[in-house]
Protein backbone atom coordinates (compact mmCIF):
# COMPACT_ATOMS: atom_id res chain seq x y z
CA UNK A 1 0.00 0.00 0.00
CA UNK A 2 3.05 2.60 0.96
CA UNK A 3 4.53 1.88 -2.87
CA UNK A 4 1.23 2.44 -4.28
CA UNK A 5 0.57 5.25 -2.51
CA UNK A 6 3.84 7.64 -3.42
CA UNK A 7 3.19 6.29 -6.79
CA UNK A 8 0.20 8.07 -6.85
CA UNK A 9 1.78 11.35 -5.56
CA UNK A 10 4.66 11.02 -7.13
CA UNK A 11 2.52 10.67 -10.50
CA UNK A 12 0.59 14.20 -8.98
CA UNK A 13 3.43 15.69 -7.98
CA UNK A 14 4.53 15.17 -11.61
CA UNK A 15 1.69 16.72 -13.21
CA UNK A 16 2.16 19.64 -11.31
CA UNK A 17 6.17 20.33 -12.73
CA UNK A 18 4.84 19.47 -16.17
CA UNK A 19 2.23 21.89 -15.56
CA UNK A 20 4.65 24.89 -14.30
CA UNK A 21 7.03 23.72 -16.80
CA UNK A 22 4.26 24.51 -19.54
CA UNK A 23 3.86 27.59 -17.93
CA UNK A 24 7.45 28.72 -18.25
CA UNK A 25 7.66 27.57 -22.15
CA UNK A 26 4.15 29.37 -22.98
CA UNK A 27 5.39 32.70 -21.46
CA UNK A 28 8.75 32.88 -22.60
CA UNK A 29 7.38 31.97 -26.20
CA UNK A 30 4.53 34.61 -26.07
CA UNK A 31 6.60 37.03 -24.65
CA UNK A 32 9.33 37.04 -27.51
CA UNK A 33 6.72 36.26 -30.24
CA UNK A 34 4.98 39.97 -28.84
CA UNK A 35 8.22 41.65 -28.54
CA UNK A 36 9.02 40.64 -32.21
CA UNK A 37 5.44 41.78 -33.56
CA UNK A 38 5.98 45.08 -31.90
CA UNK A 39 9.49 45.77 -33.24
CA UNK A 40 8.23 44.73 -36.90
CA UNK A 41 5.37 47.41 -36.78
CA UNK A 42 7.51 49.78 -35.23
CA UNK A 43 10.58 49.22 -37.86
CA UNK A 44 7.88 49.24 -40.58
CA UNK A 45 6.60 53.02 -39.30
CA UNK A 46 10.02 54.20 -38.87
CA UNK A 47 11.07 52.85 -42.33
CA UNK A 48 8.41 54.85 -44.15
CA UNK A 49 9.96 58.26 -43.74
CA UNK A 50 12.46 59.01 -40.75
CA UNK A 51 12.65 62.16 -41.10
CA UNK A 52 8.77 62.91 -40.02
CA UNK A 53 8.82 60.33 -37.52
CA UNK A 54 7.68 61.27 -33.65
CA UNK A 55 11.04 59.96 -32.14
CA UNK A 56 9.63 60.54 -28.81
CA UNK A 57 6.40 58.26 -29.39
CA UNK A 58 8.75 55.34 -30.96
CA UNK A 59 11.38 55.86 -27.13
CA UNK A 60 7.96 55.82 -25.32
CA UNK A 61 7.13 52.25 -26.69
CA UNK A 62 10.26 51.31 -26.25
CA UNK A 63 10.63 52.12 -22.61
CA UNK A 64 7.08 50.73 -21.93
CA UNK A 65 8.83 46.73 -23.91
CA UNK A 66 11.30 47.63 -21.94
CA UNK A 67 9.47 47.71 -18.82
CA UNK A 68 6.87 44.58 -19.69
CA UNK A 69 10.25 42.39 -20.50
CA UNK A 70 11.58 42.83 -16.87
CA UNK A 71 8.00 42.31 -15.67
CA UNK A 72 8.05 38.65 -17.23
CA UNK A 73 11.51 37.85 -16.19
CA UNK A 74 10.51 38.93 -12.74
CA UNK A 75 7.35 36.11 -13.32
CA UNK A 76 9.26 33.70 -14.94
CA UNK A 77 12.10 33.46 -12.20
CA UNK A 78 10.90 34.76 -9.15
CA UNK A 79 7.53 32.90 -9.58
CA UNK A 80 6.89 30.19 -11.95
CA UNK A 81 10.88 28.60 -12.20
CA UNK A 82 10.58 28.75 -8.00
CA UNK A 83 7.52 26.69 -8.55
CA UNK A 84 8.64 24.49 -10.49
CA UNK A 85 12.00 24.32 -8.85
CA UNK A 86 9.76 23.50 -5.27
CA UNK A 87 7.69 20.60 -7.61
CA UNK A 88 11.08 19.16 -8.80
CA UNK A 89 12.41 19.11 -5.17
CA UNK A 90 9.13 17.28 -3.94
CA UNK A 91 9.73 14.48 -7.06
CA UNK A 92 13.19 13.99 -5.94
CA UNK A 93 12.24 13.20 -2.21
CA UNK A 94 9.70 11.15 -2.91
CA UNK A 95 11.89 9.26 -5.20
CA UNK A 96 14.56 8.99 -2.11
CA UNK A 97 11.38 7.11 -0.04
CA UNK A 98 10.83 5.26 -2.80
CA UNK A 99 13.96 3.19 -2.21
CA UNK A 100 14.46 3.10 -6.17
CA UNK A 101 10.68 1.66 -7.21
CA UNK A 102 10.78 5.46 -8.73
CA UNK A 103 13.66 7.26 -9.74
CA UNK A 104 12.72 9.72 -13.39
CA UNK A 105 14.06 12.52 -11.73
CA UNK A 106 16.59 10.86 -9.97
CA UNK A 107 18.38 9.84 -13.26
CA UNK A 108 17.88 13.50 -14.42
CA UNK A 109 19.85 14.83 -11.74
CA UNK A 110 22.47 12.04 -12.11
CA UNK A 111 23.00 13.39 -15.79
CA UNK A 112 22.54 16.93 -15.35
CA UNK A 113 23.93 17.54 -11.25
CA UNK A 114 21.76 17.90 -8.05
CA UNK A 115 19.66 20.81 -7.90
CA UNK A 116 20.64 23.80 -7.21
CA UNK A 117 17.84 26.34 -5.40
CA UNK A 118 19.02 29.59 -7.09
CA UNK A 119 19.64 27.52 -10.52
CA UNK A 120 16.50 29.04 -11.90
CA UNK A 121 17.23 32.53 -11.04
CA UNK A 122 21.07 32.66 -12.29
CA UNK A 123 21.29 29.79 -15.23
CA UNK A 124 22.99 31.00 -17.79
CA UNK A 125 20.09 29.95 -19.96
CA UNK A 126 17.40 32.28 -18.38
CA UNK A 127 20.26 35.01 -18.99
CA UNK A 128 20.51 34.31 -22.69
CA UNK A 129 16.90 34.49 -23.70
CA UNK A 130 16.23 37.21 -21.34
CA UNK A 131 19.42 39.75 -22.07
CA UNK A 132 19.56 40.09 -25.31
CA UNK A 133 15.92 41.68 -26.16
CA UNK A 134 16.74 43.54 -22.77
CA UNK A 135 19.97 44.98 -24.61
CA UNK A 136 18.32 45.26 -27.94
CA UNK A 137 15.39 47.68 -26.36
CA UNK A 138 17.65 49.98 -24.41
CA UNK A 139 19.78 50.55 -27.26
CA UNK A 140 16.04 51.77 -28.86
CA UNK A 141 15.52 53.41 -26.28
CA UNK A 142 18.49 55.23 -26.24
CA UNK A 143 18.37 55.68 -29.70
CA UNK A 144 14.83 57.11 -30.27
CA UNK A 145 15.85 59.43 -26.94
CA UNK A 146 18.60 60.73 -28.79
CA UNK A 147 16.94 61.30 -31.89
CA UNK A 148 14.08 62.89 -30.38
CA UNK A 149 16.15 65.64 -28.76
CA UNK A 150 18.38 66.74 -31.68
Amino acid sequence: MEQEHLIRLWDKYESIAMHFNELIIRLRTQALGGVATIVTVAGFLVGREPSKEPWWVISGVAVLLFIAWCTLWMIDVCYYSRLLRGAVNALLKIEKESDGLIYFSTSIEKLFGPPDENAARLSWQTKAFYVPIAVFLMAVTFISICRSVY
